[in-house]
This record gives C-alpha cells, structure tokens and sequence, in this order.
C-alpha cells in the first residue's frame, strides 16, 4: 500500500501571530510584522521579531530557538487533536519509537554563542559552570530537534537538515520520507530560527540583501532585499490513511517532493535558473501533476499547479532567477499560475522560512484562499508572471507548490494538494 503524508496539524510562533487565527488574519491581511528595531546594535534596525514572547515553563534558560520550537510544537500537537496530557506529551497516545523528528535551524543557538562571547568580553576572566553548561545545551542546531522529542516523549528517528535558508523545506521532506518509508507513523517537522542579532545582521549587510528601510519588495523594479524574521512552524505528518482513520483534519496531503543542489557556488544560483526549474519538474513528476511542458501525465486527468509561494526575498538578482525557473518548468502555464511571496509579511525566517511557507500553504488549501505580495508597487517587466499583489485572492486552490533556496544552492521543492483532491 503506498504511503502518503498528510498535514494535520500547525504550529506556528511568529511576529504576525503566535496562534493559527490571529496568523491566518495577519497574513491574509497582508499586515507584516517588520518593525523598527531600536537597542540592539543592528547595522539595519528593522526585522520581524517575536514581541512580546513568553518562554515555556520549564524552558527559560534555553535558547530562544528551542523556546520557539518548543512553543510551536505543543501548539502544532494540539491542533492535529492529539494533545491529552498538560505538558502536551503524547508519548502515551501514540507508539513513541514510531513517533519521529524532523527540525531545522539555519543558525542553531548562534544568539547564545554570542551572549556568551559578549559576556567574556566585558568581564575578562572565567565563566560560571551554569553559563558554559547552558552553551553547551543551546549550541548545537540538533538541540532544538532534541527538546522537542524529550517534551512530547518521541523515540523515533530524529533528523536535523542542514541546508541555509532551504532547510525547513528539506526538514519537511525529511518527515515526509519518513512517512512514505514506513519508518513512522508520526512527524513533527518543521524549523526554528533565533537570529535577529547584530552577527548575522551585519553579514547579511556585507552581502546586500537586507532591505535598508527594512521594506522587501519581491518582484519589484525598486526591490533591495529583505528583513529578518524570527520564529517556528511545526506541522504534524501522519500516513494519510492513518489520519482518515482517526478521523483527523487533514489540511493537505504532501503529493511531489524534490531536494536538490545548484552546484554553482556558495551565495548565488545558477542565473538560468535552470537547477531550479529541474527540481521543480522533478517534483512535479513525484506528484504525477502535468506541468504544461508536454510532459506525459501519469494519472487520467492532467492537474496543474494553481499557487506557488515563491521563495521570492526581494533581493535583485534571486526574483529574475525565480521567474526563469518558473516560465522554464511550467512554459505556457507560467503566466496562469498564481505567485506570491509572503516574507514582507513575516519578515525572511532563513532556516524557518520554507517550512513556514509551508504551512501557508497548507492553510490557502484549508481556506481557498491565495495570501498577497505586499509592498509591490512598480513591476519588474523580468518578473512576468500572475503576481497576487495588495490584496489577497480567493481562489479554487487543489495544488500548491512551495520553493526555497539557500545559500550553497540548497533546493527545496514541495507540492502539496487538498485533501480528497486526487
């Protein structure tokens, strides 16, 4: 019997909202949580941060990747209807050596690494055994996989994706394969990422890709990059046949999957965009979806894709690359597939970014509703294809893609369709 992940559950921390209503209005609303960030040394002063955030019980000395992991994980069990117990372990629900994790962090517990190198800095001599013992617990990126796991009492595979700003798209396929494998029944997947510091701010400067108003505007002729974003979406993977047995909400089934390297070179894709629209028609493939290409269909009916959310950060040169992969992969459907792109409402989550933008698509499937493009004023004639700006679309949405790109020409591709669609 083939085995399928479905999406049954959300968990998402986020500077736009940190439950799934106040998100949902947020995003549909095109209202970004970029801001001005003043007090922290930031060579730009504007990101999407996490206002406000109050830190699990339990978890006050931890990084604030794991708290955010920690936060969206027990709310992403509570959603898929599996939370019984108040320290939201399920461990007894499920069986936990086939309950697995798949989680990302681009940067891991790189805002502890810091504090501690400031506080060093300032006192010149030794550091308390409390101070090295919580590095030690916050520094490594499997540390937020590893918290997670010991909260909900999973004993399965865990998997911590290394690839920049793809990987929480690849910690999605992680957990999807898992699935499809037989190697669990459950998943938690998804990424968390802590990074809006002065470091790696000032390295995003040196490249110039961070937005100077800290306004991003993809797709536009005036765009200047991004702003960082901080946060963590977790969704909850289960065997589609599973999940209909237990009579779950299913927000989407995970049909096409494809990771994928550039091999160009560290900061920049191929600008053909030809990896890109490989990985894309490989995972459409996965999906039996009929791209527009001539490519035979593997099922009855040819299907196509009706929204991507595009990686899309603003920056000059990645928009154009993105609009070739997609005009290269679809051809004659290019122009007819909705497109958006989201972080100038979220802000740019790096290692959180993908599997964010998947629960967004997740929730246009739930919904049938396509988020906006905010801040597109002035089109870049390179960028030619159905921009959904302003205003969000209602739409009839079976099958969405996800793109993300990272840094060393990670590729992360993930086709998801409604429920009962296929």
């Amino acid at each position: 019997m083939i085995r399928q992940a479905a999406i049954t559950g959300i968990g998402i921390v986020s500077a736009i909202g940190s439950d799934l209503a106040s998100f949902r209005q947020s995003l549909f609303s095109g209202r970004s949580g970029v801001r001005r960030i003043d007090g922290r040394a930031l060579p730009v002063p504007y990101a999407a941060d996490v206002a406000g955030f109050v830190p699990p019980a339990g978890f006050e000395r931890a990084d604030r990747s794991v708290q955010f992991a920690i936060a969206a994980a027990r709310a992403a069990v509570a959603d898929a209807g599996l939370c019984g117990a108040p320290a939201g372990r399920i461990g007894e629900y499920v069986d936990s050596d086939r309950a697995a994790v798949s989680i990302a962090s681009s940067k891991g517990g790189v805002a502890s690494i810091c504090e501690l190198r400031e506080r060093l800095a300032r006192t010149g001599g030794p550091v308390e055994p409390a101070a090295l013992a919580d590095l030690f617990a916050n520094c490594w990126p499997s540390t937020p996989a590893a918290a997670v796991a010991a909260d909900l009492g999973f004993r399965g595979p865990t998997a911590v994706p290394a690839a920049a700003c793809a990987a929480g798209s690849h910690a999605v396929i992680d957990g999807a394969l898992m699935i499809e494998r037989g190697e669990a029944d459950i998943v938690i997947a998804g990424a968390t990422e802590a990074s809006i510091i002065p470091l790696i701010s000032a390295g995003f400067c040196q490249l110039g890709v961070l937005a100077p108003d800290g306004v991003c505007r993809p797709f536009d002729r005036d765009r200047s990059g991004f702003a960082i974003g901080e946060g963590a979406a977790m969704l909850i993977l289960e065997n589609t046949a599973d999940a209909r047995a237990r009579g779950a909400g299913i927000y989407a089934g995970i049909a096409g999957h494809v990771r994928a390297a550039d091999a160009t070179g560290i900061v920049a894709l191929d600008e053909s965009g030809a990896s890109v629209a490989s990985a894309i028609t490989r995972a459409l493939h996965r999906a039996a979806i009929e791209c527009g290409t001539g490519v035979p269909p593997v099922i009855p009916e040819p299907r196509e894709v009706d929204y991507i959310n595009a990686h899309a950060t603003g920056t000059r040169l990645n928009d154009i690359i993105e609009t070739r992969a997609i005009k290269a992969a679809f051809g004659s459907h290019a122009r007819d597939v909705a497109v958006s792109g989201t972080k100038p409402i979220t802000g740019h989550l790096l290692g959180a970014a993908g599997a964010i933008e998947t629960a967004i698509c997740a929730i246009a499937l739930r919904h049938q509703m396509i988020p906006p493009t905010i801040n597109l004023r002035t089109r870049d004639p390179e960028c030619d294809l159905d921009l959904v700006c302003d205003a969000r679309r209602p739409a009839a949405v079976d099958v969405v893609m996800n793109l993300s790109f990272g840094f060393g020409g990670q590729i992360g591709v993930l086709v998801l369709t409604r429920d009962g669609f296929r």
